[in-house]
């Protein structure tokens, strides 16, 4: 988990070339992911245990998955966000 939040500060220069991003939009894709964690991490391990733990993490672990095939294919800074933001949804049920 870790690793995705840092690992994406080394293409923030391709990306803010790419969509011709501003300072704001870069920092927003970084913390989209981490706010998405941090709000969703305690209700999904609730529903970890109602619903079981390994349910849970395999429905995150194929959001992340299927996310992280379309960051790559964004079509614009406002989707790199958003996706980022599920994305982070998915981390956060295959850490719960």
């Amino acid at each position: 988990m870790p690793f995705m939040l840092s690992s994406i500060t080394v293409a923030l220069p391709s990306i803010a070339n790419e969509f011709n991003a501003s300072a704001r939009e870069l920092s927003l894709v970084v913390i989209s992911y981490s706010t998405s964690i941090s709000i969703f991490l305690l209700p999904l391990g609730r529903l970890g245990d109602i619903y079981g733990r390994r349910n849970i993490l395999q429905k995150g672990l194929f959001l992340f998955a299927v996310v992280g095939v379309l960051v790559p294919l964004a079509w614009s800074i406002e989707s790199v966000i958003v996706l980022r933001f599920i994305q982070g949804l998915g981390g956060a049920m295959f850490s719960a």
